[in-house]
């Protein structure tokens, strides 16, 4: 979001809240202390806010109706993180173009890599980003940086083969350590993207349920750039 929304919620924070801002575990801003008298007002505050971040909304004007909505979460993706298959940010917003307003208790969460900073695999419907390492043994030099990187940071699916480098492909979770360590370009991103789907996450007071993932771990589906 542009920084200029910020002075905004704090004007509203400071002349109808309690002073406070309170950014939730969501990635969303709830502002304490608004009598609800107040809340028209309020609303003509928001309204460049709701405009401004392209917020689908039923009645201009009017705020946001739909209480029980649940925000679409994402890790920073790749416009910031190296690690990162593919842009978060842009897929989020489009997700959340798609489905509010609504009141479902329903969370989606989006990770750029199996690092899964957003914790997509205990959310409802998560997607994180793959990509199916490429080498070119042409260019390696049997360093092997790639195969200390993927030992020590990931799975350890690489071996080195009569001065060159094997992955196990059956076992490789396209996490993308090998494309950063290399310091010759032998390794780089497949250029199709990949994504693993998980479904039926859960977390609360009871119980803790991991996500299925997709059949097969991989999913090749169209893509934001």
């Amino acid at each position: 979001m542009e920084a200029k929304y910020l002075s905004l919620l704090q004007n509203i924070a400071e002349t109808y809240g309690n002073g406070t801002v309170h950014i939730t575990s969501r990635q969303g801003f709830e502002i304490p202390g608004i009598a609800f008298e107040h809340m028209l007002a309020v609303n003509e505050l928001l309204q460049p806010i709701i405009e401004g971040l392209d917020i689908n909304q039923q009645v201009p004007g009017k705020g946001y109706s739909a209480a029980g909505t649940r925000n679409v979460t994402a890790c920073i993706g790749n416009r910031v993180c190296p690690f990162a298959c593919y842009d978060t940010t842009g897929f989020a917003q489009r997700i959340e173009k798609a489905i509010f307003p609504n009141d479902l208790h329903f969370k989606i969460a989006l990770t750029g890599c199996p690092n899964d900073c957003a914790k997509v695999r205990m959310h409802d419907f998560g997607i994180m980003g793959m990509t199916e390492p490429q080498y070119d043994k042409d260019r390696c030099v049997n360093c092997g940086a790639c195969v200390k990187a993927c030992k020590k940071k990931s799975v350890g699916v690489l071996r080195e083969v009569n001065y060159k480098v094997e992955r196990y492909a059956d076992k490789c979770i396209g996490c993308g350590e090998c494309v950063l360590a290399c310091p010759t370009g032998a390794w780089t991103r497949g250029k199709q993207k990949l994504y693993r789907l998980t479904l039926l996450g859960r977390t609360g007071k009871r119980i803790l349920v991991w996500a299925r993932t997709s059949s097969n771990g991989w999913m090749k589906t169209a893509s934001p750039k």
